[in-house]
């Protein structure tokens, strides 16, 4: 039985609704079988392989293109994965995440007085204050999740991986933005929040590193953020997954 392809997009959780798969096919188009389809009319059969178009226009803030840049270099699969988002945005990941087959994403946002209404609504995403973070129990988080994304705002990855580590399951990947402005000692940092010295980034990385391995994350790999960081730094994002227990 062949079905529409807008309605495939909805069915399969790669658009909204049917206004919003309208909206991405015919703006942006979609891959269906290797093969552009930009009309909303085209049929096709249930088992279909639809890819996205990565640069769609929701997709141009800061975390959306952080983790969609770590998804194409390290080719993770995440259709029916499930993950947790700690960003410095409003739930941008978790929509990139979904968008690209994701189940279900606990979001804790660390600007979530601006999270877009219909994040609140979309029963995929579960917002848990960030002021919560050092709360969180198996009474908060029921499950494991099958992937974790971090970008923090001001903290450490030393003040997070602790407390959110626990609720990735064994063999969970996690895709870490690595901010040597953070990381460095506050004595390397200039008035202007600037790291200057790019001779420390290895020492950084390595720290960043041992870090994760505390928390039973083993380094795979990592590479430059697409995008500069606040103040003009420059990150890594790095990919990590986690030892079984």
């Amino acid at each position: 039985m062949e079905i529409r392809i807008d309605k495939l997009l909805v069915d399969k959780q790669l658009a909204l609704n049917r206004m919003d798969a309208e909206r991405i096919i015919k703006t942006y188009g979609v891959l269906v079988n290797g093969k552009l389809i930009n009309k909303t009319g085209k049929k096709f059969t249930e088992d279909a392989e639809i890819k996205l178009i990565i640069n769609d226009e929701r997709w141009k803030s800061i975390d959306a293109q952080k983790i969609s840049t770590a998804l194409d270099q390290w080719k993770i699969d995440i259709k029916k994965s499930t993950w947790i988002d700690y960003s410095n945005e409003t739930c941008a990941a978790s929509e990139v995440l979904l968008a690209n087959g994701a189940t279900h994403t606990i979001c804790i946002p660390q600007h979530s007085k601006i999270i877009k209404e219909i994040f609140k609504e979309d029963e995929r995403i579960t917002i848990i204050d960030k002021k919560a973070l050092r709360f969180l129990s198996s009474k908060t988080i029921t499950e494991n999740y099958s992937g974790l994304f971090i970008d923090s705002t001001n903290e450490a990855l030393k003040d997070v991986l602790p407390f959110i580590c626990p609720f990735l399951a064994d063999n969970g990947v996690a895709i870490v933005v690595i901010k040597p402005q953070i990381e460095a000692d506050k004595s390397k940092v200039n008035k202007f929040g600037l790291l200057t010295d790019t001779k420390l980034y290895p020492e950084i990385v390595e720290s960043a590193k041992e870090c994760a391995a505390l928390s039973q994350l083993v380094y795979q790999d990592h590479i430059l953020s697409p995008i500069l960081g606040e103040n003009g730094n420059k990150e890594f994002i790095g990919f990590f997954k986690k030892l079984k227990s």
